[in-house]
């Protein structure tokens, strides 16, 4: 089984500095507490450019570990964040309220068309994986931060 962590950040909300990364993983931890037999395949992260919030930068991390599920014609893995409301608006509980959201949430739908089988699960941000991709995701905010 394959499951893409992802992450997202900014320095300050809203803000003109912001950043995503994902680590994709096979066979990851049986229990979300630990990080055995797990095996980090990929890992990739962006800076974004423009004004964003928080929310904008957690559905850009989401959007973009479809579009490689999609390019690595993958199926059947999971989508792990520790965004509850981007989870729980993708899974359906939660409306989605923001015009910028309501784009990317009918992108992640029509990309979502071309799997048979994907989950998308919230974790604590103390999950070891999302520890390790939030730190990623802050490198990459702190090299954009020194560029600028």
């Amino acid at each position: 089984m394959i499951t893409i962590y992802v992450d997202a950040g900014v320095r300050g909300n809203p803000s003109d500095l912001g950043a995503w990364a994902m680590f994709v993983v096979r066979d990851p931890e049986s229990s979300l507490e630990t990080i055995s037999g797990g095996k980090c395949l990929h890992k990739v992260g962006k800076s974004i450019p423009g004004k964003v919030t928080n929310n904008y930068a957690e559905y850009c991390g989401i959007l973009c570990a479809l579009q490689y599920a999609r390019e690595e014609k993958m199926d059947g893995f999971k989508i792990r964040s520790d965004s509850n409301l981007a989870i729980q608006q993708i899974n359906g509980n939660f409306k989605v309220k923001k015009a910028e959201l309501i784009q990317m949430h009918q992108k992640i739908r029509e990309i979502l068309c071309h799997f048979e089988c994907v989950s998308f699960e919230w974790v604590p941000r103390t999950n070891k994986w999302i520890t390790r991709v939030d730190a990623f995701c802050n490198e990459i905010l702190d090299e954009y931060s020194i560029q600028r």
